[in-house]
């Protein structure tokens, strides 16, 4: 049974501390590639919209821990990381919570493959998952 993850206890008390002020926030993405070249989507149940899996980093945690651990309790898969696809950040990956907390995320990015279970969404954090048929990233 996967399990909903929510805020982080160290997020918590840092929001505690901080309100809703800008919190910048390592983070990971998977793109989670099939034999066919389709990309594992999941959508977030809360804004509806489609995404890959990914989450917050957390402290003393490796990145490639964490997308490992993030592909597990979104979708309950097991995945291999095959390549670093970069790091990113900046102003298009700045979001604004419903409740007003303001975050900045630099997300560290995989591309990975399954390598044990079946994706299943958590039917609480994502509740759908899509094949898109878009290009696989390459990088030399």
């Amino acid at each position: 049974m996967l399990r909903r993850v929510g805020m982080s206890p160290y997020i918590r008390r840092l929001r505690a501390l901080v309100g809703t002020d800008l919190l910048l926030i390592p983070s990971v993405a998977v793109l989670v590639w099939d034999r066919g070249g389709r990309l594992l989507l999941v959508r977030d149940r809360e804004s509806q919209r489609w995404m890959t899996i990914g989450g917050a980093i957390e402290p003393d945690e490796a990145p490639d821990v964490a997308a490992v651990r993030e592909a597990h309790e979104e979708v309950g898969i097991t995945v291999a990381l095959d390549a670093l696809v970069g790091v990113f950040g900046g102003p298009r990956f700045r979001h604004v919570y419903p409740n007003g907390d303001r975050t900045s995320f630099v997300p560290v990015v995989y591309d990975a493959h399954i390598v044990d279970g079946s994706p299943e969404p958590d039917g609480d954090e994502v509740d759908l998952r899509s094949g898109s048929t878009r290009a696989r990233s390459t990088h030399g």
